[in-house]
């Protein structure tokens, strides 16, 4: 890395690399160099100029001494500033709008070998704040030690917020701070499908450690439009046994116009995209790392395995106890649509054990289905929004973005483009 930058350095100039032997080599390396034994070096015993010497020796670097009363010499608004301090201050009003800004600290000014200061802080012209703040910013300590830095020796006015712009667009301090908190969108409701088992989702849920060895997972499915659900246990999850369980569904239910899955690798495998699209099925994937985008069947899993631990707290067979369960949760009215998932999927009651009277068919008005659905949703919403604290991020296609790396690492991470808006 270092000869890589030695050759961005050198790339402007047209050179000749030329070997030269250590004997012939008569440039002595300034770290090998003896120090003297004495100095004649003479200080002046001057109170004015070891202040100056003391609080501009961070400022070597950037520019003489000299040089820098120069820019304070030429500078129009420090000519002005100058004039205040020895002839005294006007009346606000009066003052000119270059040296408003200075106003406030009126009493606190003095003028020292040419340099104003305030206090024992440096006053910097207008032409070398940016100069002075790549200087303090050069190590990247972030915006709180980047003040701490600047405030100890310099001041001038709005300083401390040149500082947040300029550390705002710095890539690396983006990068590397650890204050910014994650901004959560405002949740988007999924649009309630046409008919029952237009859209279904589908998770794994697993392993059950405690559970036996044909039950170490849990394959879940949901239909978005009427809640029905589906449960199979497995001891190993495998694309073979998710399709599998799929045409045992299907001979059953039809095939789904659209089916939504995280992103296992059951799920993105080759022999699953050519079992959906064999079938006309659409596949989606939700986002990564971020369960909730694919929350009708995550809300499910959440029940299902309290479902799990009432078998295990009970001392009943897995299987036997979601069965029993799965019968109740199809023939219960669901919260978001009023109506029980049997009505929905198939229009008919379930009848179980307190069904002692029959019924007749129910007559199920679908636009008052939906009109409660989205009811439902926009309340949902509005929770989710308020408790999370949400904001709209304003960034639109086109704007250049960080993109986080998933997995820890943050080797690689850089900026990307958003290509669309959903």
């Amino acid at each position: 890395m270092r000869i890589a930058r030695w050759a961005c350095r050198l790339m402007k100039y047209d050179y000749e690399m030329v070997f030269t032997k250590g004997c012939d080599n008569i440039v002595a390396d300034s770290l090998s160099r003896l120090p003297l034994a004495s100095s004649d070096l003479n200080f002046k015993d001057d109170d004015q100029e070891v202040i100056c010497q003391v609080l501009w020796e961070p400022m070597y670097k950037l520019i003489s001494l000299d040089k820098f009363k120069e820019f304070c010499r030429n500078d129009d608004c420090f000519r002005i500033l100058k004039s205040y301090i020895c002839n005294g201050w006007p009346k606000f009003k009066d003052v000119k709008d270059c040296a408003k800004p200075f106003y406030f600290a009126k009493d606190e000014y003095c003028i020292v070998g040419d340099i104003v200061m305030r206090g024992d802080r440096i006053l910097v012209p207008h032409e070398l704040t940016s100069k002075v703040l790549s200087f303090a910013h050069e190590a990247h300590q972030g915006m709180t030690r980047t003040k701490q830095r600047l405030r100890e020796l310099y001041w001038w006015p709005m300083m401390d917020v040149q500082v947040e712009d300029m550390i705002k667009d710095c890539f690396v301090c983006q990068q590397n701070d650890k204050t910014v908190k994650t901004a959560y969108a405002p949740l988007q409701p999924v649009l309630y499908p046409e008919n029952h088992w237009d859209k279904i989702a589908m998770d794994i849920v697993g392993p059950f450690e405690a559970g036996p060895t044909d039950c170490r997972f849990a394959i879940t499915i949901v239909d978005y439009f009427s809640k029905w659900p589906e449960v199979c246990f497995t001891s190993t999850v495998t694309t073979t046994k998710i399709t599998s369980f799929l045409k045992q569904i299907f001979s059953r239910e039809g095939f789904p116009r659209e089916v939504i899955t995280d992103n296992g690798p059951q799920f993105k495998s080759k022999e699953f995209d050519d079992f959906l699209r064999e079938r006309g099925i659409v596949h989606r994937c939700s986002s990564l790392y971020y369960p909730q985008a694919n929350g009708a069947v995550e809300r499910f899993n959440s029940v299902l395995k309290s479902i799990v631990q009432n078998a295990i707290n009970l001392g009943r067979p897995w299987k036997e106890t979601v069965l029993q369960y799965l019968g109740v949760y199809r023939a219960t009215a669901h919260a978001t649509t009023g109506v029980s998932p049997s009505v929905l999927a198939h229009g008919r009651h379930m009848r179980t054990k307190l069904n002692i009277v029959g019924y007749g068919l129910p007559k199920v008005n679908v636009g008052k289905v939906r009109h409660r659905v989205k009811r439902q949703q926009q309340r949902y919403k509005k929770y989710a929004d308020r408790k999370r604290n949400v904001k709209l991020s304003g960034l639109h296609e086109g704007d250049w973005v960080r993109k986080k790396k998933i997995g820890g690492s943050k080797k690689g991470q850089g900026i990307t483009v958003i290509l669309s808006e959903l």
